[in-house]
């Protein structure tokens, strides 16, 4: 159960440090912890609650552990722990979880010869058709095409060179992480036509029906960004900083947005943007805030009360009376649904907080007010205690 899996996990945990600090002294004795670790690990997990995260968490120091011993062993040592990888990755208790392509990445990372390769691919193959099978879906999806490609492109650049892998890479440039690569290379060489003409062919893929995902678009709007940056385009800058903006990307595009309007134009453009449909109520407060535009942040604040915590100490400061105002409906608002005393607490928090507004009085009136119209609730009364 969950408690028992977190307490497990903690104890592991324990055995993880045995084997991190034998790292850089012992990497063998700490790769056959590592080893066991996740191995052991991935096996419990079948049968564990582990929403807490502490036992897998554990699963993962272990690879990451495997991964710092690579570095460290002799070449034979490193020719055992590719078996190894190759082996433990098809076992079954390491299927439906990142494990075995975990493994299967370092394998890559530790392949020397061409014998290795072949015996790589062969297990890639294998693995593939395990996860094609029904228990996973009639053919991997594009992540897992993509995890199997990405493993294969580490040996061929490892054993073949640059101008292989970039054959490579744009052979596989149906997949979303390497059309990426491919788009990246492009515009480190200064060939935003071929940049650009890649990034159309993704988003023309992201149309199709069933198509869409919101962060690929995201960074195909981001790629063309940079292209207009690089070519000084106005226009697009301001087209793709406004949608990215919107699309919540980060407020950093708000600033560039903002740098590539003309001063005089902004106040306009601004206000037009805030009203936009696609603006919603926590990038309007944002962006209020940012500007200075404290009465439309308060009024929205007011509206909006799970935003107060950002923004509670500005509006306090400017706006007293209308805060206290709201302090006292929030805490009415809260008593008439109220159930138990944490939320009795949260209510009469805002009363308690009049004080700092000047308006302890009428805080203390609105306590009493509740106490009197809820009088058969002891824990609210217990609490508005505290307000008088």
């Amino acid at each position: 159960d969950y408690w028992a899996s977190t307490q497990a996990g903690v104890k592991v945990g324990a055995i993880i440090d045995r084997a991190d600090e034998a790292l850089e002294s012992n990497p063998a004795t700490a790769l056959t912890i590592y080893q066991v670790v996740l191995e052991e690990t991935a096996g419990a997990l079948q049968h564990a609650d582990d929403s807490s995260g502490v036992l897998s968490g554990n699963a993962e120091r272990a690879m990451e552990g495997m991964w710092e011993c690579a570095e460290r062993l002799p070449p034979d040592a490193r020719a055992e722990l590719f078996n190894y990888c190759l082996k433990t990755a098809a076992k079954d208790k390491l299927q439906g979880w990142d494990y075995s392509w975990g493994l299967l990445e370092l394998a890559a990372d530790l392949v020397e010869t061409e014998a290795a390769r072949d015996a790589l691919y062969d297990r890639l193959a294998t693995l593939e058709t395990k996860r094609s099978s029904s228990d996973f879906g009639d053919s991997l999806n594009e992540f897992d095409q993509s995890r199997v490609a990405e493993i294969k492109l580490t040996v061929i650049t490892h054993l073949d060179g640059e101008e292989e892998a970039l054959k490579f890479i744009t052979a596989h440039k149906h997949l979303t992480r390497f059309r990426a690569m491919l788009i990246e290379y492009h515009i480190g060489r200064g060939d935003l036509d071929t940049a650009q003409a890649l990034i159309r062919e993704g988003q023309d893929k992201l149309a199709r029906p069933g198509g869409y995902l919101h962060g690929i678009a995201l960074h195909y709007q981001k790629y063309l960004l940079e292209i207009a940056q690089s070519r000084g385009d106005t226009k697009v800058v301001i087209d793709q900083a406004r949608a990215l903006w919107l699309g919540r990307a980060g407020h950093g595009y708000y600033d560039i947005l903002k740098g590539a309007i003309p001063a005089a134009e902004w106040p306009a453009y601004r206000d037009a943007l805030l009203s936009d449909k696609a603006c919603n109520v926590e990038l309007v407060t944002w962006a209020s805030a940012q500007e200075g535009l404290w009465a439309k942040v308060r009024d929205m604040v007011l509206a909006n009360r799970y935003l107060l915590p950002s923004y509670q100490l500005e509006i306090e400061k400017r706006f007293p009376d209308e805060v206290a105002e709201a302090y006292v409906n929030f805490a009415r608002q809260i008593m008439e649904k109220a159930a138990n005393r944490d939320k009795y607490r949260e209510a009469a928090a805002f009363l308690i907080r009049m004080r700092l507004l000047g308006h302890e009085e009428a805080g203390k009136a609105a306590a009493r007010a509740l106490m009197e119209q809820y009088p058969q609730r002891p824990a609210m009364i217990d609490e508005l205690k505290r307000v008088l």
